[in-house]
């Protein structure tokens, strides 16, 4: 069968504190149309063989977060068959837009299905997150807010976002998780709760949702690499509504009510920029 594995953009990413091993983090984030897809197929044979296509440099062994995920399910349930998963990637990797953890999260979703293991999806959730902290996330979708490393691991649930068009440009710069950290200003990060943000999706009110967009990543990331900016700057010109960086970045997005406005803006950044994208939330 053919699976869609839906992007995520972070619309506001507030860091709360440093743990012993992770950072409390608040987000708020919505799934959007740009997407993976996977071929997946049961197998007769003890196997696990996976297949990228457009993605030459991504890894297709057990440092793919995809043969994680049947690793997983296969040694915790004692499963002697296999699997063969062709996966289109759409999704640039390193991106801050998710596809890894997504693309991980349909594998278990639909290998809980072909496999008859017959979880509910609150012990898939607590099943994936030795992969990763965005894994839960991308197992519920929606428009979410949550605090990673909070013992609760609740998320609550907010109204989808109201129509609107959203820009994606990724400039192909990658920021590993430890770079990201180690840039953190503990000083200036957690002055945003984002609670107009949410209060914003509440009212479902497009313009002051586009003002409290948010991420803490965003007050070293900018400065560090002046593209960013660049990038935000072409979008607002534009006349986006809002523009931010989602997960630690680097991909900029901006909001826009008009979709003449939105086309505008990705055909002046895919001139230079081929990771360009303009979709719509989920």
């Amino acid at each position: 069968m053919i699976y869609k594995s839906p992007a995520k953009l972070n619309l506001g990413l507030s860091i709360i504190k440093k743990l012993e091993r992770y950072h409390q983090v608040k987000c708020v984030y919505t799934q959007i149309s740009l997407f993976d897809y996977l071929f997946i197929r049961p197998l007769k044979l003890n196997t696990i063989k996976i297949k990228i296509k457009n993605c030459p440099t991504l890894a297709s062994d057990k440092n793919n977060l995809i043969y994680q995920a049947v690793d997983l399910l296969k040694q915790k349930f004692n499963i002697k068959t296999g699997v063969s998963i062709n996966l289109i990637k759409n999704i640039p990797i390193g991106s801050g837009l998710g596809g890894g953890s997504s693309n991980a999260a349909v594998v278990l979703k639909a290998l809980n299905k072909i496999w008859h293991l017959n979880l509910s999806l609150s012990k898939l959730i607590n099943l994936a997150k030795p992969l990763g902290m965005d894994l839960p996330y991308s197992l519920i979708g929606g428009v979410k807010s949550e605090i990673q490393g909070d013992d609760s691991g609740d998320f609550i649930s907010l109204p989808s976002l109201p129509k609107c068009y959203i820009v994606l440009c990724f400039p192909d710069i990658f920021i590993s998780t430890t770079t990201a950290f180690n840039q953190i200003d503990y000083k200036t990060v957690n002055k945003n709760n984002l609670d107009n943000l949410i209060s914003s999706i509440n009212t479902q009110d497009l313009k002051t949702i586009g003002q409290n967009l948010h991420n803490d990543f965003d007050i070293w990331t900018s400065k560090k690499y002046p593209v960013i900016n660049q990038i935000k700057s072409v979008m607002i010109n534009n006349k986006a509504l809002g523009v931010s960086i989602t997960g630690k970045g680097p991909t900029v997005f901006g909001i826009f009510d008009n979709l003449k406005l939105a086309q505008k803006a990705k055909s002046d950044l895919l001139s230079t920029y081929k990771n360009t994208f303009l979709v719509k939330p989920l």
